[in-house]
């Protein structure tokens, strides 16, 4: 690792740690690029609460972890390069799982050590992060991982519990796709099962976003072919009235309604954003519609969650997902909703410590 990089990360790591031994602490597992973390970070400064911020891509170069487990439980450090503790295991009252990044290997190893070192050091992580004995906001186990990239199991779940979901399909199969397609109108919203990106070999420096696009019958059948190289996940093209970013914290229910049909923009999908344009405001949801989206998120032991759905011009209201890393901070830009401060005093004062 350069040195420029060695100094940079260290003074992150230096400027973003408040740690008394001897009291509980946060621990927030996160990555260097992460500046929405910061506005919780400085929540919990306000609150006089010790935390430490772990860049999860700086282990094993810029970190060295010490953990043994025993019949007496998990006991252990986190320490800094020069051998400075930086944290106690069991000192831990809460950990913010918030987007770790893959270790990052010093480029001098051949590449095959260089790629075994990092498993090792993903699976020590994963260690760590299953036998911490603290509240987490997410469990990274039944919570982040069982979620991330998993449209159906959310929409199943979410359909038990009485919540509208759009028809939806998942195949390689033109001709079912196509069949779904004539099924609904001949017109469907086709999204990506995994991630939000595409990258092009002749420009692999700038990914493209993907967002969600509407399709018709005759375009798929145009590319039949191309269908059957890849699975396509797709659903019935739901009319909006308002589309809805809802960030549930603790139990906490924040709303925010996004007039995306005022922008042809943003017509099919907010994320491409179009601010002046499209309005962001505080929305009251049908108390029936809270308690549901709660208890969903009870059943896969999630504190945070950031829901997005859909109401109908027909006044309908529709789930379409749950990301329990999404983000939120322009939310509370626009709003003045106080999330970061709700994130802060959930990690504060965790449920199980009440």
């Amino acid at each position: 690792m350069d040195s420029s990089r060695r100094y940079y990360i260290s003074k992150i790591n230096i400027e973003n740690r408040r740690v008394f031994p001897v009291e509980p602490t946060v621990l927030i597992v996160t990555n260097s690029r992460d500046e929405s973390a910061l506005a919780v970070l400085a929540e919990l400064d306000r609150l006089g609460t010790p935390y430490l911020r772990f860049d999860a891509e700086t282990f094993p170069e810029e970190k060295v972890i010490a953990m043994s487990l025993s019949s007496s439980g998990l006991i252990g450090t986190l320490q800094d390069a020069f051998g400075s503790e930086l944290l106690r295991l069991d000192n831990v009252r809460s950990v913010w799982y918030r987007r770790p990044l893959r270790s990052w290997i010093s480029s001098h190893l051949p590449a095959g050590h260089a790629q075994f070192v990092q498993e090792e050091s993903r699976a020590a992580l994963w260690s760590l992060y299953t036998a911490l004995g603290a509240f987490w906001m997410n469990p990274p186990l039944q919570g982040v991982h069982l979620l991330q990239h998993n449209k159906l199991h959310q929409m199943q779940a979410a359909t038990r519990l009485g919540l509208r979901v759009p028809d939806s399909i998942i195949t390689n199969d033109p001709d079912a796709l196509l069949g779904f397609t004539n099924a609904h109108g001949g017109t469907i919203a086709v999204k990506i099962i995994k991630g939000n990106s595409f990258v092009r070999e002749d420009s692999p420096a700038i990914p493209l976003h993907v967002f969600t696009n509407v399709l018709h019958a005759t375009e798929i059948a145009e590319h039949r072919d191309d269908i059957r190289l890849c699975p396509v996940f797709a659903q019935e093209y739901v009319p909006k009235r308002l589309e809805f970013r809802i960030t549930i914290v603790a139990g906490r229910v924040f709303a925010c309604a996004i007039h995306s049909q005022d922008s042809e923009e943003t017509r099919h999908d907010w994320r491409r954003y179009d601010f002046a344009r499209v309005k962001h405001e505080l929305y009251h949801l049908p108390a029936e519609i809270e308690d549901k989206l709660k208890l969903l998120l009870a059943q896969w032991g999630l504190t945070y969650g950031a829901i997005d759905m859909i109401l109908t011009p027909a006044g309908e209201y529709v789930f379409l997902e749950v990301n329990p890393n999404g983000q939120w901070l322009w939310i509370e830009e626009i709003t003045r909703m106080p999330i970061s401060r709700a994130i802060a005093e959930t990690l504060a004062n965790p449920p199980n410590t009440r």
